[in-house]
């Protein structure tokens, strides 16, 4: 959960990558990689709020924060 690529949520919606940077631009406003990262984001502060232990190298791992490429901005 909140670990799904750009490339697995066209597949799924059966709509290109640029079809769907373009539509993400058009009525969100940002790119679909910066959505993406702002909701995995969301989702670590919420397991930080929720557990009674959290687990930051665990969170990191789940949520894909690992690799220096993928960046929230």
């Amino acid at each position: 959960m909140g670990n799904i690529s750009v490339k697995e949520i066209c597949e799924y919606s059966c709509v290109s990558q640029r079809q769907m940077e373009r539509l993400f631009l058009q009525n969100i406003g940002m790119s679909i990689k910066r959505t993406a990262g702002l909701i995995r984001y969301q989702n670590v502060w919420r397991d930080v709020v929720k557990q009674e232990r959290f687990d930051v190298q665990d969170a990191v791992y789940r949520y894909g924060f690992s690799d220096q490429s993928n960046p929230i901005c």
